[in-house]
Protein backbone atom coordinates (compact mmCIF):
# COMPACT_ATOMS: atom_id res chain seq x y z
CA UNK A 1 0.00 0.00 0.00
CA UNK A 2 3.09 2.33 1.05
CA UNK A 3 4.70 1.68 -1.91
CA UNK A 4 1.65 2.57 -4.44
CA UNK A 5 0.83 5.73 -2.79
CA UNK A 6 4.23 6.38 -3.60
CA UNK A 7 4.34 5.92 -7.37
CA UNK A 8 0.83 7.73 -7.30
CA UNK A 9 2.63 10.82 -5.45
CA UNK A 10 5.51 10.52 -8.01
CA UNK A 11 3.03 10.67 -10.93
CA UNK A 12 1.06 13.88 -9.69
CA UNK A 13 4.60 15.71 -9.18
CA UNK A 14 5.40 14.87 -12.38
CA UNK A 15 1.98 15.79 -14.09
CA UNK A 16 1.70 19.19 -12.14
CA UNK A 17 5.78 19.77 -13.58
CA UNK A 18 5.06 18.94 -16.86
CA UNK A 19 2.22 21.48 -16.58
CA UNK A 20 4.25 24.07 -15.11
CA UNK A 21 6.68 23.65 -18.23
CA UNK A 22 4.40 23.84 -20.75
CA UNK A 23 3.19 27.02 -19.16
CA UNK A 24 6.38 28.33 -19.06
CA UNK A 25 6.72 28.37 -15.23
CA UNK A 26 10.15 27.18 -14.95
CA UNK A 27 10.58 28.65 -11.25
CA UNK A 28 7.11 26.88 -10.20
CA UNK A 29 8.73 23.72 -11.76
CA UNK A 30 11.75 23.63 -9.95
CA UNK A 31 9.97 24.74 -6.50
CA UNK A 32 7.58 21.66 -7.23
CA UNK A 33 10.66 19.73 -8.07
CA UNK A 34 12.67 20.45 -4.31
CA UNK A 35 9.73 19.80 -2.72
CA UNK A 36 9.16 16.70 -4.44
CA UNK A 37 13.24 15.85 -2.37
CA UNK A 38 11.93 17.64 0.95
CA UNK A 39 9.26 15.14 1.25
CA UNK A 40 11.44 12.47 0.48
CA UNK A 41 9.62 11.60 -2.96
CA UNK A 42 12.46 10.12 -5.42
CA UNK A 43 12.20 11.76 -8.31
CA UNK A 44 12.31 9.57 -11.97
CA UNK A 45 13.20 10.08 -15.20
CA UNK A 46 9.88 11.65 -15.97
CA UNK A 47 10.29 14.10 -13.34
CA UNK A 48 13.38 14.98 -14.39
CA UNK A 49 13.27 15.60 -17.92
CA UNK A 50 9.45 17.56 -16.99
CA UNK A 51 12.19 20.25 -14.85
CA UNK A 52 14.86 19.89 -17.44
CA UNK A 53 12.68 20.98 -19.83
CA UNK A 54 10.52 23.70 -18.05
CA UNK A 55 14.44 25.16 -17.22
CA UNK A 56 15.51 24.69 -20.93
CA UNK A 57 12.08 26.66 -21.93
CA UNK A 58 12.76 29.40 -19.11
CA UNK A 59 16.91 29.98 -20.80
CA UNK A 60 17.95 28.77 -17.07
CA UNK A 61 21.33 26.78 -18.89
CA UNK A 62 23.08 26.26 -15.37
CA UNK A 63 19.85 25.09 -13.51
CA UNK A 64 19.58 22.50 -16.34
CA UNK A 65 22.87 21.06 -16.16
CA UNK A 66 22.86 20.65 -12.53
CA UNK A 67 19.92 18.41 -12.89
CA UNK A 68 21.20 16.25 -15.57
CA UNK A 69 24.38 15.74 -13.32
CA UNK A 70 21.91 15.16 -9.63
CA UNK A 71 20.14 12.78 -12.21
CA UNK A 72 22.98 10.73 -13.03
CA UNK A 73 24.19 10.65 -9.45
CA UNK A 74 21.17 9.63 -8.07
CA UNK A 75 21.46 6.20 -10.25
CA UNK A 76 18.99 6.85 -13.08
CA UNK A 77 19.97 6.78 -16.75
CA UNK A 78 19.80 10.17 -18.35
CA UNK A 79 17.14 10.00 -21.44
CA UNK A 80 17.39 11.36 -24.68
CA UNK A 81 14.79 13.60 -23.97
CA UNK A 82 16.86 14.89 -20.64
CA UNK A 83 19.76 14.84 -22.69
CA UNK A 84 18.07 16.54 -25.26
CA UNK A 85 16.60 19.39 -22.82
CA UNK A 86 20.00 19.95 -21.52
CA UNK A 87 21.88 20.51 -24.89
CA UNK A 88 18.55 22.88 -26.06
CA UNK A 89 19.52 25.20 -22.72
CA UNK A 90 22.71 25.31 -23.59
CA UNK A 91 21.60 26.96 -27.10
CA UNK A 92 19.35 29.26 -25.71
CA UNK A 93 22.28 30.47 -23.18
CA UNK A 94 24.82 30.42 -26.45
CA UNK A 95 26.86 28.28 -24.79
CA UNK A 96 28.25 25.83 -27.35
CA UNK A 97 31.10 24.55 -25.51
CA UNK A 98 28.54 23.05 -23.34
CA UNK A 99 26.54 22.03 -25.73
CA UNK A 100 29.55 19.92 -27.58
CA UNK A 101 30.74 18.44 -24.07
CA UNK A 102 26.80 16.79 -23.80
CA UNK A 103 27.22 15.56 -27.08
CA UNK A 104 30.77 14.25 -26.78
CA UNK A 105 30.52 13.04 -22.44
CA UNK A 106 26.31 13.03 -21.75
CA UNK A 107 25.07 10.92 -24.69
CA UNK A 108 27.75 9.04 -26.55
CA UNK A 109 29.47 7.64 -22.73
CA UNK A 110 25.85 6.53 -22.07
CA UNK A 111 25.07 4.35 -25.20
CA UNK A 112 22.68 7.30 -26.12
CA UNK A 113 21.97 7.88 -29.73
CA UNK A 114 21.43 11.36 -30.36
CA UNK A 115 18.96 12.30 -33.11
CA UNK A 116 18.01 15.09 -35.56
CA UNK A 117 16.48 17.41 -32.45
CA UNK A 118 19.91 17.01 -29.80
CA UNK A 119 21.71 18.18 -32.97
CA UNK A 120 20.16 21.11 -34.20
CA UNK A 121 20.34 22.30 -30.72
CA UNK A 122 24.14 22.20 -30.83
CA UNK A 123 24.34 23.46 -34.34
CA UNK A 124 22.23 26.56 -32.86
CA UNK A 125 24.35 26.90 -29.97
CA UNK A 126 27.03 27.47 -32.14
CA UNK A 127 25.50 29.62 -34.92
CA UNK A 128 24.23 32.28 -32.12
CA UNK A 129 27.66 32.19 -31.11
CA UNK A 130 29.26 32.53 -33.79
CA UNK A 131 30.96 29.32 -34.10
CA UNK A 132 30.53 28.25 -37.63
CA UNK A 133 33.40 25.84 -37.69
CA UNK A 134 31.85 24.27 -34.70
CA UNK A 135 28.44 24.33 -36.51
CA UNK A 136 29.51 23.47 -39.78
CA UNK A 137 31.07 20.09 -38.02
CA UNK A 138 28.11 18.78 -36.29
CA UNK A 139 26.34 19.51 -39.70
CA UNK A 140 28.38 17.46 -41.43
CA UNK A 141 28.88 14.75 -38.52
CA UNK A 142 24.80 14.18 -39.13
CA UNK A 143 25.15 13.08 -42.40
CA UNK A 144 28.14 10.64 -40.72
CA UNK A 145 25.91 9.08 -38.29
CA UNK A 146 23.08 9.18 -41.45
CA UNK A 147 20.62 10.96 -39.10
CA UNK A 148 18.31 13.27 -41.44
CA UNK A 149 19.11 16.53 -41.98
CA UNK A 150 15.87 18.96 -42.10
CA UNK A 151 15.07 22.76 -42.95
CA UNK A 152 16.17 23.65 -39.45
CA UNK A 153 19.64 21.97 -39.54
CA UNK A 154 20.32 23.90 -42.58
CA UNK A 155 18.98 27.42 -41.29
CA UNK A 156 20.90 27.30 -38.28
CA UNK A 157 24.29 25.59 -40.43
CA UNK A 158 23.44 28.26 -43.08
CA UNK A 159 23.16 31.46 -40.59
CA UNK A 160 26.20 30.64 -38.87
CA UNK A 161 28.08 30.78 -41.96
CA UNK A 162 26.22 34.15 -42.78
CA UNK A 163 27.14 35.78 -39.41
CA UNK A 164 31.10 34.79 -39.68
CA UNK A 165 30.79 36.14 -43.42
CA UNK A 166 31.36 32.68 -44.92
CA UNK A 167 29.52 32.62 -47.98
CA UNK A 168 31.10 30.42 -50.15
CA UNK A 169 30.40 27.87 -47.43
CA UNK A 170 26.80 28.94 -47.28
CA UNK A 171 26.55 28.49 -51.12
CA UNK A 172 27.49 24.85 -50.77
CA UNK A 173 24.74 24.14 -48.26
CA UNK A 174 22.41 26.17 -49.83
CA UNK A 175 23.21 23.78 -53.03
CA UNK A 176 23.45 20.65 -50.74
CA UNK A 177 19.80 21.22 -49.64
CA UNK A 178 18.72 18.94 -52.55
CA UNK A 179 20.87 16.18 -51.52
CA UNK A 180 18.39 16.09 -48.43
CA UNK A 181 15.44 16.24 -50.58
CA UNK A 182 14.89 19.71 -49.26
CA UNK A 183 13.24 23.10 -50.88
CA UNK A 184 15.29 26.01 -49.89
CA UNK A 185 13.42 28.45 -48.41
CA UNK A 186 13.20 32.26 -47.69
CA UNK A 187 15.10 32.12 -44.38
CA UNK A 188 18.20 29.55 -46.68
CA UNK A 189 17.91 32.34 -49.34
CA UNK A 190 17.79 35.68 -47.06
CA UNK A 191 20.71 34.32 -44.80
CA UNK A 192 22.97 33.40 -48.52
CA UNK A 193 22.13 36.30 -49.78
CA UNK A 194 23.86 38.33 -46.70
CA UNK A 195 26.69 36.64 -46.41
CA UNK A 196 27.74 37.31 -50.09
CA UNK A 197 26.54 40.90 -49.78
CA UNK A 198 29.03 40.99 -46.32
CA UNK A 199 31.47 39.08 -48.31
CA UNK A 200 33.99 40.34 -51.33
CA UNK A 201 31.79 39.22 -54.02
CA UNK A 202 28.41 40.20 -54.55
CA UNK A 203 25.61 37.27 -54.75
CA UNK A 204 25.84 35.29 -58.11
CA UNK A 205 22.94 35.61 -60.50
CA UNK A 206 21.34 32.63 -59.18
CA UNK A 207 20.83 33.16 -56.11
CA UNK A 208 18.96 36.35 -56.28
CA UNK A 209 16.75 34.77 -58.36
CA UNK A 210 16.05 32.16 -56.13
CA UNK A 211 17.47 29.48 -58.22
CA UNK A 212 19.57 26.53 -56.85
CA UNK A 213 22.24 24.83 -59.44
CA UNK A 214 23.04 20.95 -58.82
CA UNK A 215 26.11 21.39 -57.10
CA UNK A 216 28.57 24.64 -57.15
Amino acid sequence: MQKETLEIDVISYSTVISACEKSLEWQVAVHLFLEMLQQFIDPDEISYSAVMSACEKGQQWASALQLLTAMKHSGLKPALISVSAAVSACEKGQEWKLALQLLERGIRPQGIQADTIVYNAAISAGEKSRQWIPALALFLGMRLRSLKRNSITYNAAITACENCERWAVNLELLAELRLDFLVPNTINYNAAVVGCERGSDPPPPWLERGRVPGRL
